[in-house]
C-alpha cells in the first residue's frame, strides 16, 4: 500500500520546495484526507507537526539565497564597474606613450613569440579566463575571477612603480574597480575565490631593458583583461539561468 508519510513529502516537494511560498497546513490535510480519510484518527497530531514544520521550511528564506543582477544597487556597482574599464581603456595607450617601451607598441607584431618568452622569464603571469555565465560557470566563479585578475595587475603595476613615473592614475583606478568587484560579490553573496598567487616581477627588474618590457607586457596584458571585463559584464547584464 502507498505509504501516506511518503505521500506528504511527495507532495511537499513538488508544490514548489525551492521557493518561499505560502502553503497552509489546510492544504496539505486537505488532500491527505481526501486520498485517507481515517488518517487524521490515530495520526493527527502527528500530521499537525508535519504540516507545522512543512510550512515553516518553505515559507522561510534560503540561507543561500542571493541577490539577482537585476538588483538595483547591483547594477549601480557594474556600471561603475564597466565606466572605470572603459577609463583604463583610454588611460592604457597614453601611459605606453609616456613610458618609453623600447619601440615596442600595442597593436600585434611578429615580435610576439618572443614576448612571450620575455613574459614567463619576468614572472608576469596571466589572469584565468572569463567565460560566458553557465551552469558550470556562475556569476560568483566570474567575479571571482575578475578580482583575481584585477589584483594581478594591481600588483605588476606596484613592482613597476618604484621605476616609472605616470602610473599612479592606472594604478587609483584599478583599485576603485577592484572595490566595486569586491561589492558586486557582496550583494550578488558569492564566498567562491579564485586561486592567487603574487607575481615576483620586482626581482626580474635588473635593468631599464626589463622595465620597459614588463611595462609594455603589463599594459598589452591588462587592455586584453579590461576588453574581457566589458564582455563579461555585458553577459552578467543579460543572462537568464
Amino acid at each position: 500500500m502507498y505509504d501516506v508519510d511518503t505521500a506528504l513529502v511527495s507532495f511537499t516537494l513538488t508544490f514548489d520546495a525551492g521557493r518561499s511560498h505560502f502553503v497552509t497546513s489546510e492544504i496539505i490535510r486537505g488532500v491527505i484526507h481526501l486520498y485517507y480519510p481515517n488518517y487524521f484518527t490515530t495520526h493527527g497530531r502527528l500530521l499537525s507537526l508535519q504540516c507545522c514544520l512543512t510550512v515553516s521550511v518553505l515559507s522561510a528564506p534560503s540561507p543561500h539565497s542571493r541577490l539577482t543582477v537585476a538588483d538595483p544597487q547591483f547594477k549601480l556597482a557594474a556600471d561603475r564597474c564597466r565606466t572605470l574599464v572603459v577609463k583604463i581603456l583610454g588611460d592604457i595607450p597614453v601611459v605606453h606613450h609616456t613610458v618609453h617601451t623600447a619601440g615596442l607598441t600595442l597593436q600585434p607584431s611578429s615580435q610576439m613569440p618572443m614576448l612571450q618568452m620575455m613574459a614567463s622569464s619576468l614572472g608576469i603571469s596571466t589572469p584565468s579566463a572569463l567565460m560566458p555565465l553557465s551552469a558550470h560557470f556562475t556569476l560568483e566563479n566570474s567575479l571571482s575571477r575578475m578580482s583575481a585578475g584585477i589584483q594581478l595587475h594591481q600588483d605588476l603595476l606596484q613592482a613597476l612603480a618604484p621605476h616609472l613615473v605616470g602610473l599612479d592614475d592606472l594604478r587609483a583606478d584599478l583599485r576603485d574597480l577592484h572595490t566595486q568587484i569586491t561589492k558586486m560579490q557582496a550583494l550578488g553573496g558569492g564566498s567562491s575565490a579564485e586561486p592567487y598567487q603574487s607575481p615576483d616581477l620586482a626581482a626580474h627588474l635588473h635593468g631599464d631593458y626589463e622595465i620597459q618590457v614588463a611595462n609594455h607586457l603589463t599594459l598589452t596584458q591588462l587592455r586584453a583583461f579590461c576588453h574581457d571585463i566589458v564582455r563579461s559584464m555585458r553577459n552578467i547584464s543579460t543572462y537568464r539561468p
